[in-house]
């Protein structure tokens, strides 16, 4: 959660806003500083002014009476410091800042030291000097403290609204996010339905008229596909008439054997279209027992599958029909890709982290890594499952998909080539 917050563009906005803010701050304080303190101004020259004046009332060598009277009066410091005395008045208690004091020199006599409220001058002739120095006045610090933070506030608010100025303009960056996310679940009636005349919102809008252009292929497809096989079913069955007439076995087992695929493969089209169309018939059912009566007839007649039922009863308000057609097409997968002289095919239901699953795991040829991740692909089929011998128009485990997620839930298959394949339909418990 913190990496992904601090990988957002809009932290990095924030955090440019901010850098900005302070170094402006920076900038502008020290040129200001620098001028003030560096330039040849009327404040300077009549501080000038004020410090000579302030050396000839208390006297050179200075009096000490006068000098101590000039502190009564304004509560400047003054020390002297010569070989022969040194002496002080006025203020002496509390901390006068004089290390952090910035120092500019006006010529080789006077020095004048500033840092915010706090002053000094000092004023040489020989051995002997006098300094000035000019404590804040009450209340000063004070003032000078609400300032600054009154400068701090009113310098944050504005980066605040410039920030969030920002945020709304790149907003359609979280509108086309959303949107991709709703792509990526092959929602492609999903739009943003962003108004403006700036980039971003035609970005959006040609996001959108690009996922309205797949919507209607995808419709279009899955319309002649259904409206094919509907087509099919009455050749098909003149055809397997025709074949059982023929005479010849071998003609006929090949002319039977082709007309049962083109029957799976409509059969596969026709599911896919009940799925997509979200016609559903859920009841609640046994997993259990439902896998029990899909893997009875193949341990009847194979004597290659394995049923591992989980030691207690599942129930899920599932469409039984729809997840039967789904194991069996895995249960037929694994049969086909696995040598008959192999370790059984086992099929497991159970419960894990939150979902019920049933798992169909084979020893066969395995499905090479680099092939693994377009497996559910409708129509795609790996190098070594194109044959004769194996059949298959690699749909049915595109429908298998389908129907775990019609359900809530997923279908994950991993393979070691050569060695074993572990096709895994999950779904949430509450089901």
């Amino acid at each position: 959660m913190i990496k992904k917050l601090l990988s957002s563009v809009f932290t990095k906005l924030l955090f440019i806003v901010v850098c900005s803010a302070v170094l402006l701050n920076i900038i502008l304080f020290g040129i200001f500083t620098h001028y003030v303190e560096n330039s040849e101004t009327s404040l300077n020259r009549h501080r000038v002014i004020y410090i000579q004046f302030l050396r000839d009332e208390i006297g050179y060598p200075p009096d000490v009476r006068k000098a101590e009277a000039l502190s009564e009066r304004t509560g400047i410091t003054v020390i002297y410091s010569s070989p022969e005395e040194s002496w002080a008045t006025g203020r002496t208690e509390g901390r006068f800042p004089e290390d952090k004091l910035h120092y500019r020199t006006i010529d080789e006599n006077l020095t004048l030291g500033t840092l915010h409220g706090y002053q000094t001058a000092e004023i040489t002739e020989g051995d002997s000097s006098i300094k000035f120095k000019f404590w804040p006045l009450t209340g000063e610090m004070e003032r000078l403290s609400m300032y600054g933070w009154f400068m701090i506030g009113a310098v944050s608010l504005l980066m605040g609204a410039v920030y969030m100025l920002i945020r709304q303009i790149l907003k359609p960056i979280n509108y086309l996010s959303a949107a991709i996310a709703e792509v990526k679940k092959e929602n492609y009636d999903y739009k943003i339905n962003r108004c403006g005349s700036d980039e971003l919102a035609h970005l959006c809008n040609m996001f959108d008229s690009l996922t309205s252009e797949i919507s209607r292929s995808i419709k279009y497809k899955n319309k002649l596909l259904t409206g094919i096989s509907h087509e099919l079913r009455t050749p098909l069955t003149s055809l397997r008439i025709a074949a059982e007439m023929v005479k010849d076995e071998f003609l006929r087992k090949d002319m039977t054997d082709d007309i049962k695929q083109m029957d799976t493969l409509i059969n596969y089209l026709m599911e896919g279209a009940r799925i997509k169309h979200g016609a559903l018939k859920k009841k609640h059912t046994d997993i259990n027992k439902l896998t029990g009566e899909i893997c009875a007839p193949y341990e009847e007649k194979t004597g290659r599958v394995v049923f591992v039922p989980h030691p207690y009863p599942i129930e899920l308000n599932i469409d039984a029909k729809a997840i039967e057609h789904a194991v069996r097409n895995l249960i037929d997968n694994a049969l086909k890709y696995s040598e008959e002289s192999s370790e059984p095919v086992t099929v497991e239901s159970g419960i894990v982290n939150g979902f019920t699953f049933i798992k169909v795991t084979d020893k066969g040829i395995g499905i090479p890594a680099d092939e693994l991740k377009f497996i559910t692909e409708p129509f795609y089929r790996t190098d070594i499952s194109r044959s004769k011998k194996t059949g298959g128009y690699g749909i049915g485990l595109d429908i298998c998909k389908q129907i775990a997620e019609a359900h809530g839930g997923k279908l994950e298959i991993k393979s070691v080539l050569h060695k074993e394949t572990e096709a895994c339909l999950y779904f949430p418990v509450e089901q």
